[in-house]
């Protein structure tokens, strides 16, 4: 019996060493498994950017595009104005046609903030901010009297709004040049 300790022994330790490279060769695997599924959910995430930061940018200057349409319409609103009387109100129109604007620009924005990351949340917040600032501009002027049409502001408000649609891109720019695989970002909030 003394003479086949040896052989035991050798068999045994075999037998351990064999399970644990094969439980070292399984961690390495799924290792390398979720390292791949990272990869390929950083490139989803990329992509899905890459698609929400582009269609911002024609939603948003459409939005432009159609609040200076209407500003440029003023002159027509006032004439109107005038043979309607009392009860014609440009602020509500001024309210309807933001809101009929932003109907059409908020999925964008929302969707851009949803997908972040968070230097591209804070610029959509910027083109929202530029938004509604152009709006209330509108309202203000809604609510002058007819004879006193001042748009000083408005081509202010309109060089801010150029600027955070400047800022949107090149953060839009920085995040997708990011790896994805190695973001690491701070909870939201």
């Amino acid at each position: 019996m003394s003479d086949q300790w040896p052989i035991i022994l050798t068999a045994a330790l075999g037998l351990t060493s064999t399970f644990g490279l094969a439980f070292l060769q399984h961690r390495e695997n799924q290792g390398q498994t979720v390292g791949q599924a990272s990869i390929e959910h950083g490139q989803w995430l990329r992509g899905r950017r890459q698609e929400a930061y582009t269609a911002l940018f024609p939603a948003w200057d459409a939005a432009v595009k159609d609040l200076r349409a209407f500003q440029y319409r003023w002159e027509e609103m006032l004439e109107h104005q005038a043979e309607v009387g009392e009860g014609f109100l440009p602020w509500y129109l001024v309210e309807q046609k933001a809101d009929e604007v932003l109907a059409a620009l908020r999925p964008h924005l929302e969707l851009c903030e949803l997908l972040g990351p968070q230097g591209v949340n804070e610029a959509a917040e910027g083109l929202y901010e530029a938004f509604r600032r152009l709006r209330q501009v509108m309202e203000e002027q809604a609510r002058r009297e007819p004879s006193v049409v001042g748009w000083e502001t408005w081509e202010a408000e309109l060089g801010r709004a150029a600027i955070a649609r400047h800022n949107f891109q090149l953060a839009c720019i920085w995040g997708l040049r990011r790896t994805p695989s190695t973001e690491v970002e701070e909870p939201y909030g």
